[in-house]
């Protein structure tokens, strides 16, 4: 009697480990997801976030390199729950002339920001910006 229950409390252990999503799962490369024809058609109607070039390599590690068509973030990377949160290290400018600006300085300061994270949707990432801006990336 105490076996069956001793082995029946493992099994669902065993599940419900092997339900989760683990840090392993998320590590790889993402870029930006294309949305679908009928969310481009209109588009134009709403700011969706969609930024160009947008990629996002997670290591094992933990560390994170994080680049669009203007700034490259690095750092760690964390999970709780169900989101990905960001330590950035560093952050640059990818024209690197802007780097020793002090006036485009003080802007990246104020972008990327630590605390940043994406909602954890299977194979999909998703970040919030604001009251509608979003932006969703996929895992290659």
């Amino acid at each position: 009697m105490i076996f069956k229950k001793l082995s029946s409390t493992f099994v669902f252990l065993l599940l419900l480990i092997s339900c989760s999503t683990t840090n392993n799962d998320l590590v790889g490369s993402y870029v930006i997801h294309k949305p679908i024809l009928p969310i481009k058609l209109f588009q134009q109607y709403w700011y969706n976030g969609l930024v160009v070039g947008t990629e996002l390599e997670l290591k094992a590690d933990s560390t994170f390199v994080h680049k669009n068509c203007s700034v490259i973030m690095q750092g760690n990377w964390k999970v709780k729950k169900d989101s990905l949160y960001f330590i950035v290290i560093q952050k640059k400018w990818r024209i690197d002339s802007l780097n020793y600006s002090s006036k485009w300085k003080a802007n990246l300061k104020t972008m990327c920001k630590d605390g940043s994270y994406y909602k954890i949707k299977g194979e999909f990432l998703k970040c919030k910006y604001g009251n509608s801006a979003y932006e969703v990336l996929e895992k290659l």
